[in-house]
């Protein structure tokens, strides 16, 4: 009777442990438009290498070790070799997606930083009142990524958008 209730214990267990190591979510539709736009613009800051995360992930629990998630590695590092087949998608995307933040991180201050320095033209009569609206509706379109704003930066799409609303 103890034998067969620990079976009926344990392989749950095993399959919970490996449905939860093998969740390689990455990052959503919306943050892969958006990183896609960071890497067009060559804004992307690069704190974990994807590539390397996913070649670590053959190694027990190598990829979830180099990005940090310590919790997932121990779980990755037991299950070993079957870790292998989930681990480096799971580092690859969490790599991507410790990069993705970093990026919007860097990207927020550097806006703040922008926007105080027109604050303090303004502030100091430096820059008028019109033309300090100007330059931060510019700021703020730099920073701002938007599927809009992927196609109007394009020249060659505000061509044909000006030629087909002429038809």
């Amino acid at each position: 009777m103890m034998k067969s209730i620990s079976r009926w214990v344990r392989y749950p267990l095993i399959l919970l442990a490996l449905a939860l190591a093998g969740c390689a979510s990455g990052l959503n539709a919306q943050q892969q438009q958006e990183y896609a736009m960071y890497k067009e613009r060559g804004q992307v800051q690069v704190v974990k290498d994807p590539d390397s995360s996913a070649i670590l992930g053959m190694l027990p629990g190598g990829g979830s070790w180099y990005t940090g998630n310590y919790g997932v590695a121990a779980l990755n590092t037991a299950l070993w070799p079957l870790s292998m087949l989930w681990d480096p998608a799971n580092g690859y995307n969490a790599a991507t997606s410790a990069n993705y933040l970093a990026t919007r991180s860097y990207l927020q201050e550097q806006q703040r930083k922008e926007e105080a320095r027109l604050k303090t033209k303004r502030a100091t009569g430096k820059l008028s009142e019109p033309d300090y609206a100007k330059a931060l509706k510019e700021l703020r379109a730099k920073y701002t990524i938007t599927p809009m704003n992927q196609i109007l930066t394009q020249p060659d799409t505000k061509q044909e958008l000006a030629s087909n609303t002429r038809r």
